[in-house]
């Protein structure tokens, strides 16, 4: 799926569907926003996980269940147009749906999930990397886009913080694990490429955020035995373990780069899942009758 066709899809909603120019607007604004979204991720090729990190995004900014019905519909629409009329498989769209609840739980790692995650092989450079990147997303729950803008400038070795400008161009503080610090280090050491940012490619040049998700995918296959993983699942086990342990809401809102505290409690279904299910697995008598 891409933006090619999209003034010939507004041509046929218009034309051939008959829509009122109202809602060609309507779908103009959803399409506009979500190739937006793409091209700033620097992503390619779309499927379902990324339409789930999507509407992730969009939900933790504050959109309702409408709106988000509303730009799946979009999306969809214009997916089947690209199948029937340009011949595109869009395939990764059939079956799409959004919960019936208001409230969208994100996904999270399990305790035993994690263990194998921090804990890969680092036989090569690229490995120290891939694990850089784990431990980054899941000590700091940084977003996808500030962990590919960080510089080796914005490391920060005595006080384990990046300095950086999440979303809306704003300052924030991002902490670091000592274990994420002793790969950085490591890493750093191993590189012999001259670019400014952190993490890089196998060419040496500023790694992307597909490149950072195709990462991911690999190292969940092999050790997770799915190809799940993705950045985000890892930013909100780093929130529902925060909530787990105890955290005011309000310091993970501050810790989180989030505007709106709303963003933030959506992490209080998630911590209570986790809950719920640690009860069932450990408690003797969860799964009988009687106390």
């Amino acid at each position: 799926m891409n933006s090619l066709y999209l003034n010939d899809f507004y041509s046929y909603l218009a034309n051939e569907k008959r829509y009122s120019h109202h809602t060609v607007l309507a779908y103009k604004r959803d399409l506009s926003l979500f190739f937006e979204y793409l091209k700033k991720q620097s992503i390619d090729v779309v499927d379902r996980i990324i339409l789930q990190s999507y509407f992730s995004e969009i939900y933790m900014s504050g959109a309702s269940k409408k709106t988000m019905s509303r730009k799946l519909s979009s999306i969809k629409s214009y997916g089947k147009y690209l199948s029937k009329y340009k011949n595109i498989n869009c395939d990764f769209l059939l079956g799409i749906t959004l919960p019936k609840k208001d409230v969208i739980i994100p996904d999270y790692l399990h305790e035993e999930e994690i263990g194998k995650l921090l804990n890969l092989e680092l036989n090569t450079t690229l490995d120290i990397r891939n694990s850089l990147i784990i431990h980054l997303l899941y000590s700091s729950g940084i977003r996808l886009s500030e962990l590919t803008s960080l510089k080796i400038s914005d490391y920060n070795d005595s006080e384990n913080v990046f300095k950086i400008k999440g979303k809306g161009n704003k300052e924030r503080i991002v902490i670091y694990s000592d274990k994420t610090k002793e790969l950085i280090e490591l890493y750093l050491k191993n590189r012999i490429d001259n670019c400014d940012y952190l993490l890089v490619n196998k060419n040496g040049s500023k790694l992307s955020n597909r490149g950072v998700e195709l990462i991911l995918t690999n190292i969940s296959k092999k050790y997770l035995g799915h190809d799940k993983l993705h950045p985000h699942m890892l930013r909100h086990t780093y929130a529902t373990k925060l909530l787990n342990n105890g955290i005011d809401i309000r310091v993970l809102q501050e810790l989180l780069g989030h505007d709106s505290l709303n963003a933030t409690q959506v992490y209080t279904h998630v911590a209570k899942s986790e809950l719920t299910r640690a009860y069932k697995a450990f408690h003797p008598r969860a799964n009988k009758t009687g106390g």
